[in-house]
């Protein structure tokens, strides 16, 4: 049977050193994740399970964070942090033996997992959230997720190495402090302070992982600092472009071609003015499916519906694919019309050619509508 010991936890619901069977360990624990939870504090309880006939020996040591959101009871939180473990297969084996005894003595209530969203952040004061765009606190909330799940796993991984006293713990302290170090940047930015992510970003500049990178793009952006952003991504200045033309204003995007011109920001100038035959002269512009269905619209704002045809089937736009059908239908209908106001004037049916002159002019606004 299994037994936990606290060494560590300054609450009246458990008493320090005393050993304690897992279940009942379980149930407390989650009494008081629950009660921290609501009194919005944290506190931390070191512990260790031991097999209750042995000779006391640690075979799992951690530390709970109560309050955290991070686990609902004691036993969720070893059975996380156990999964996001990297181990050799004589200590996969252990693990797996590990989590059977838990399971065995414990009630399907204390196994059902729970599911918080960002938990890595919920301390935050959410009144105090920036307005950050919506894309930004996504990135964040998604960057910071990544780092703390990797926290908890090198937190786990010293956990166990420290009971078997066989590895160097120095670099994975060293490890949790620099990750420690990166949430606290994604709270602050949350909570509107650019400036330091920002300048954190600056620093690490050459070492950044893609979604960093991205996300400090996204942050300088804001603030259009533009020759940053192409220094950022060493001179591509049609990705650059692609990037503000996706995520930011036309405005932006006109002030940054200005300062560097490429042949895809004049492209997606032009479609945003409206000057359709100007942009379908242009020959040099790197494709994406956006701009190709941006050409396919063109086209079809030039009456080619051929080579809006030609141009649809790189990019399979269901809805493009339906105005070109109805261009093609309601031009069809326009030749007949025409056909039958010409045959009604000749015969002088004077009412007739009225009524079919208004049905020409309604297909007419439905053709300049699409």
């Amino acid at each position: 049977m299994l037994q936990v010991v606290f060494t560590q936890l300054n609450h009246k619901m458990f008493q320090k050193s005393e050993k304690i069977d897992f279940i009942e360990a379980v149930q407390k624990s989650a009494e008081l994740e629950k009660v921290c939870r609501e009194e919005k504090k944290e506190l931390a309880g070191h512990f260790y399970l031991i097999e209750k006939d042995s000779d006391g020996s640690p075979i799992y040591t951690g530390t709970f964070q109560f309050g955290s959101y991070k686990a609902p009871n004691l036993y969720q939180h070893i059975k996380q942090n156990l999964e996001q473990m990297k181990i050799n297969k004589q200590h996969e084996q252990d693990k797996l033996i590990l989590l059977s005894k838990m399971e065995d003595c414990l009630p399907d209530i204390f196994k059902l997992a729970e599911k918080n969203e960002h938990v890595h952040l919920i301390g935050l004061d959410q009144s105090r959230i920036s307005k950050l765009k919506k894309w930004q606190r996504r990135t964040i909330y998604s960057i910071a997720g990544i780092v703390s799940l990797t926290l908890v796993g090198t937190a786990t991984f010293m956990s166990l190495v420290i009971s078997n006293g066989k590895h160097d713990v120095q670099k994975q302290t060293n490890l949790v402090k620099e990750q420690t170090k990166i949430i606290n940047q994604y709270e602050h930015a949350l909570l509107g302070d650019n400036a330091s992510i920002l300048n954190y970003f600056d620093k690490l500049k050459k070492d950044l992982t893609k979604e960093q990178t991205q996300l400090y793009a996204k942050l300088l952006l804001d603030q259009k600092k533009y020759k940053d952003v192409v220094d950022l991504y060493k001179n591509d200045f049609g990705f650059v472009e692609t990037l503000i033309s996706t995520k930011c204003s036309i405005n932006q995007l006109r002030e940054y071609n200005a300062s560097f011109p490429t042949d895809e920001g004049k492209f997606d100038l032009l479609f945003a003015d409206k000057k359709y035959t100007d942009l379908l002269k242009l020959t040099k512009v790197e494709m994406t499916v956006k701009r190709s269905e941006m050409k396919t619209h063109a086209y079809l704002k030039t009456s080619n519906i051929q080579g809006a045809k030609t141009e649809l089937s790189n990019n399979n736009n269901e809805e493009l694919k339906q105005k070109i059908t109805k261009y093609e239908d309601l031009t069809k209908q326009l030749k007949d019309i025409d056909k039958a106001i010409s045959i009604s004037k000749e015969s002088k049916k004077n009412d007739d050619v009225k009524k079919l002159t208004d049905r020409k002019n309604g297909l007419q606004k439905q053709l300049v509508s699409i």
